[in-house]
């Protein structure tokens, strides 16, 4: 099927069930007609509106029983998990999800649904997840959260997003799968234009810990990715999240505002310096691994006092240091606001924002979206199909081969691009956290 054929929720069935019951345990899931049911309504709500308010809602299947165990662990710690539930069920339908939806706040609270004896589905409560739900899906740190159910989310008209725990199965935009191209950060040429700045990070907090033998060192490579990795999804994330849209350019650190590769190609109205969110990203990494030292550590003798002023210390340091390098992740995604670009380094080096490119690619008529990691394999598109900031952003890819750009669309898409030898390619949908 092509990515971009229109698709009736119900296609969706067998996708989501191979990628369900693909490996390892099912767990609780429903029926494949219940399944259906469910798609089906959320699609059909996801085109109302309340008061002249879109509907965003987000529901997970499980069921009172299950909901009853998940809170004797959470008593104790474990998650957050609060159910308010219903005296009697309300059936699950359009007009009583149009009525509901509006008490729930989608980034914590969710609609619980099970199955009815007679096999009707049924909305039994609502159950507030806290803020780690919502943070661990868009990679902030802190405790997970993430429930392991079937949930589906309906953020705007003909888009729904189905997913189980931290994995995303499946995305409809506009009535149109989104063919997720998975991690582009853990493979492929995307991943291999990040790798020289996260060996830089790495070199750089293990010269800070002083770590000289080699195991501690090479120790160090996949956790700065994975860092590095958090940090650009979580800009990309905030982006997401006020819901104007914008455009991230990223080229390499060697490079300044007025470098002619920039200047031939871009016009940027506010140029600037600014290196926070790498000093932040730095600190954050040595200060919480010296904090894991100390308090691994398990000393409880005559210094246990002392020992523990310094774990606490340390603690109180790693909340700090965390606060700042959201809030600078934020003031970058928050510069998306100017019209044009934000130009930054892949050292998160701001180079400017307000960037409008002016360069002409009169031979650019096509761009190839991918349908893996690797962008090898992919249909051929004209560009005339995307609107103007994508096809600015195009042009910029298409004339520079050593940049990445990352297009954050109003319905919350998100979209890469980079040039691969004589091509360009786009990654529709790049999976970035659960959502």
């Amino acid at each position: 099927m092509s990515g971009s054929s229109y698709i009736y929720p119900s296609e969706l069935i067998d996708r989501i069930n191979g990628a369900l019951r693909g490996g390892g345990e099912v767990g609780i899931l429903p029926s494949d007609q219940s399944l259906h049911s469910l798609l089906e309504v959320v699609y059909h709500v996801s085109f109302f509106t309340e008061e002249h308010r879109q509907v965003k809602f987000r529901m997970i299947y499980c069921p009172q029983e299950v909901a009853r165990q998940v809170v004797e662990v959470a008593s104790v710690g474990a998650t957050p998990f609060a159910p308010l539930t219903f005296v009697r069920p309300i059936p699950f339908h359009e007009g009583e999800i149009l009525r509901l939806a509006p008490a729930t706040d989608p980034t914590s609270v969710v609609i619980a649904v099970e199955t009815a004896g007679d096999g009707s589905l049924r909305m039994w409560g609502l159950v507030d997840m806290g803020s780690p739900w919502w943070r661990s899906s868009r990679r902030e740190p802190g405790r997970s959260g993430m429930p392991d159910f079937l949930t589906i989310a309906s953020t705007e008209p003909g888009n729904i997003t189905i997913s189980r725990g931290p994995q995303t199965l499946a995305r409809l935009r506009r009535g149109k799968l989104i063919p997720s191209a998975g991690s582009v950060f853990q493979e492929g040429p995307i991943s291999n234009f990040f790798d020289s700045a996260c060996s830089k990070l790495q070199n750089t907090v293990v010269d800070h810990l002083k770590l000289v033998d080699d195991l501690s060192r090479e120790g160090w490579k996949s956790y700065a990715k994975s860092s590095f990795q958090q940090c650009l999804e979580r800009v990309v994330n905030h982006i997401q999240e006020l819901g104007h849209g914008g455009t991230l350019l990223v080229v390499p650190d060697c490079l300044q505002s007025d470098d002619p590769r920039l200047s031939d190609r871009l016009r940027v109205k506010f140029p600037c310096r600014n290196q926070r969110i790498w000093g932040e990203l730095v600190s954050g990494l040595v200060i919480s691994q010296r904090f894991l030292e100390l308090d691994q550590e398990g000393i409880y003798d005559a210094r246990s006092d002392m020992h523990y002023i310094k774990v606490r210390a340390l603690r109180e340091d790693v909340e700090e240091n965390e606060h700042r390098l959201s809030d600078g992740l934020k003031f970058v995604a928050g510069l998306t606001g100017v019209d044009g670009a934000v130009l930054m380094t892949d050292h998160f080096r701001l180079l400017g924002f307000g960037c409008e490119v002016t360069i002409e690619s009169r031979s650019l008529n096509t761009v190839r979206i991918a349908r893996d990691v690797k962008g090898q394999a992919g249909e051929v598109v004209p560009i005339e199909q995307y609107g103007t900031r994508h096809r600015s952003t195009f042009r910029f890819c298409s004339s520079y081969e050593d940049a990445v750009a990352f297009v954050i669309s109003q319905d919350g898409g998100v979209k890469a691009v980079m040039r691969c030898g004589p091509d360009l390619v786009m990654w529709p949908d790049i999976n970035l956290g659960s959502e």
